[in-house]
């Protein structure tokens, strides 16, 4: 259930949000909503803020009080603000005073401090008659003698405004599940079982009551007739009907006769959204659940069988608000329903709106729980104040903006990594295997798993070019590449930081393929599948291999690319893949000055002897000794010597940035294929010239 979809919260504890400040929204709230952040971030505000809103209390039996609630940080500005402007009253009256004047300093104070929480709410049903979505707002200010008061959107009926917020439960779970918490709980239950009864006119303890009483007072009648003999008072022994105060010793026993209050923490917890369901189950309220911490005292195997049980049941019925910490709950993906998927999958159900109406149309107990994570954290620029920030899938931002949530990635990974260990055992167990052969198999996985872990630049390679477009080069060393990049751009780096700047400032990734073949075989493989949502560039050098496996890539994989050459040899000839928005090959851009050493490889000619070392300046290639003449026929060229190839970051990261002027054309290229902003990669010709050390 998502009837809550967004949240706005204004000078309530850690949140500002008040004018010149950036606004606390919390948007696009799904049916679980987890929310973490580093320890006193403000995660747990966000709890307290709808605890508020809706049961007028911090946390259980905690009301609102102004002196802690107010936004500490924005009573210190008011101040602060109130102080500055004070001496500028009392100067301006000082000036006006020496002139002849007599007035006085104005009384300057606060302006109202106002505490405001929003919600916006989903209402596809119409419930009391209001529209499908608005907003109730909740202020606690001078105004009202910080009470709380409600405002609504527009003109909406305050009315049926009242009912619909009456019709809503708000349970809030604080992180600490003492014994006072579990009190309160329980009496939460007992009222629960007495109203439900009640309701039915079959209230089976208020029955019982008082067959006690009955019971009571024939057993004690001597006892009382005594009492009233020697004080003239009458008197006897009552059960209440409701039973409340007598469930007050409610003592919950566990097996082995073992109370549940001397049970281990985790034992303990577990009741909790039990018991929340069993009071929740039946009601026709709109049941939101504000829960902090959940995995609080148990070990991780119970922890996802508590998040499954978050996912696939209770958030079926409920919104729930989750604080956490743990990569279970941070971990936790929308898992579709087969119905759901089935649609999802349906050829003949096409476009999103199509699938999404469809998928409306589904029934509750065949929807999956839609989810959202938060990331909660104080920004130092605004005397940290808390802000919210919505996780989203392949956000190459959210590193940058979420270190402390870095482990969303591991998290999923590790998650799914379990899973399959989990079936794996299961498998080995149920196989009629010996001890010795099961310890075998054992063996075997421990090495294939401490082989994975140990591949962690595989894995980097990975997210990297999941977020960034793909150039695979021929050679092994690629360092010229991000040289000539770095420089047309005018971006500074030392020799020792080049790949690092590369990362951080290039588009695309690049990878090497130590070789011609082995481009042309990567440009060449027999389906696409894995690439759908990457972009791919394969380059060759304008040389004979280089275009001998350019030009027959269509024999390579008959059918998968399209037969003409498009482009030109000064801004790069290339071809593109059919079937596949953004799979090209391409031969090195070739500047006026080296055009006699390459063939017309349209006319199938590949006799060419351009690499791309030789866009570097001439001049300074021979200047530094890096490369040797070589002649064919009438042809003379230059050719990089094979053992300074290692050595480019040491020979080329000194030289200016007009020595490599030829690179323009050929990223130029890059750019236009991949789709990339041009301002992203255009060379930079009011840079400094780069002279690195």
């Amino acid at each position: 259930m998502d009837i809550i979809s967004k949240i706005e919260i204004k000078h309530f504890r850690s949140f500002d949000g008040g004018k010149d400040q950036e606004k606390v929204r919390i948007e696009e709230l799904k049916d679980i909503n987890v929310f973490s952040g580093s320890n006193d971030s403000g995660k747990s505000n966000v709890l307290r803020a709808l605890n508020l809103f809706f049961n007028n209390e911090i946390s259980p039996g905690i009301r609102f009080e102004k002196e802690r609630d107010f936004s500490k940080i924005v009573s210190n500005r008011f101040d602060k603000d109130i102080e500055e402007r004070k001496k500028i009253e009392n100067e301006r009256v000082r000036l006006l005073n020496e002139s002849g004047g007599n007035e006085k300093p104005k009384d300057l104070r606060r302006s109202d401090e106002v505490i405001s929480i929003k919600l916006f709410f989903n209402n596809p049903t119409k419930q009391r008659g209001l529209p499908t979505e608005f907003w109730i707002s909740r202020t606690y200010s001078q105004k009202n003698s910080f009470q709380g008061d409600y405002s609504y959107q527009g003109d909406l009926n305050k009315a049926q405004t009242t009912a619909f917020l009456k019709n809503f439960q708000f349970e809030y779970i604080p992180a600490i599940k003492d014994r006072q918490f579990f009190n309160h709980l329980f009496t939460k239950l007992q009222t629960y079982l007495f109203e439900k009864g009640d309701k039915s006119k079959k209230n089976r303890f208020r029955d019982s009551s008082e067959k006690f009483n009955e019971i009571l007072k024939t057993e004690t009648d001597e006892l009382f007739e005594n009492f009233k003999n020697s004080t003239g008072v009458e008197a006897s022994f009552h059960i209440p009907s409701t039973l409340v105060d007598f469930f007050r010793t409610l003592s919950v026993m566990t097996e082995n006769e073992i109370s549940l209050f001397e049970r281990g923490d985790g034992v303990q917890a577990r009741f909790i959204p039990e018991i929340l369901d069993e009071i929740s189950k039946n009601s026709t309220k709109n049941i939101i659940w504000g829960f902090e911490e959940p995995e609080n005292s148990y070990e991780s195997k119970n922890i996802r069988k508590l998040k499954d049980e978050f996912q696939f049941n209770y958030s079926r019925k409920y919104q729930i608000f989750i604080t956490t910490h743990t990569m279970e709950f941070l971990a936790i993906k929308r898992a579709f329903t087969s119905e759901e998927q089935s649609i999802i999958d349906n050829k003949k159900i096409t476009g999103q709106l199509r699938k999404t109406e469809a998928l409306n149309k589904l029934p509750t107990t065949k929807k999956s729980s839609d989810i959202a994570i938060y990331r909660v954290w104080k920004n130092s620029d605004t005397n940290n104040t808390s802000l919210v920030t919505r996780y989203i899938e392949n956000n190459n931002t959210w590193e940058d903006l979420c270190d402390d949530l870095g482990i969303i990635y591991e998290a999923r990974i590790i998650e799914s990594l379990q899973k399959n260990i989990e079936r794996q055992i299961l498998e080995i167990n149920s196989a009629n295997l010996t001890l010795i052969q099961q310890k075998q198999i054992y063996k075997e996985l421990n090495k294939d798993y401490l082989k994975s872990i140990e591949q962690l630049e595989s894995a980097k390679n990975k997210i990297e070019e999941l977020q960034k477009p793909i150039l695979y080069v021929e050679d092994i060393y690629e360092a010229i590449y991000k040289i000539g990049f770095l420089k047309c751009k005018g971006i500074e780096f030392q020799k020792e930081t080049l790949d690092n700047v590369f990362a951080e400032n290039a588009p695309f990734v690049i990878r090497r393929s130590g070789g011609a073949g082995s481009v042309g075989g990567i440009l060449s493989m027999t389906t696409t599948d894995g690439y759908d949502d990457k972009k791919i560039i394969g380059l060759f050098d304008y040389d004979e291999e280089g275009c001998k496996n350019f030009y027959l890539l269509k024999n390579r994989c008959e059918g998968a690319w399209n037969d003409p050459i498009l482009g030109d040899k000064r801004t790069g000839l290339y071809k593109k893949r059919k079937k596949h928005n953004c799979f090209y090959s391409l031969l090195l851009p070739i500047p006026e000055r080296l055009e006699s050493l390459t063939s017309d490889i349209k006319s199938g000619a590949f006799t060419s002897f351009v690499e791309i070392e030789n866009l570097i300046n001439l001049a300074k290639l021979q200047e530094l000794n890096c490369v040797e003449t070589k002649s064919i026929l009438d042809k003379t060229y230059y050719k990089m010597k094979e053992s300074l190839k290692p050595k480019a970051v040491e020979k080329f990261s000194n030289l200016p940035q007009e020595d490599f002027q030829d690179f323009i054309p050929l990223f130029d290229k890059i750019n236009e294929l991949f789709g990339i902003e041009s301002d992203q990669i255009a060379t930079n010709t009011n840079a400094q010239v780069v002279t690195n050390t």
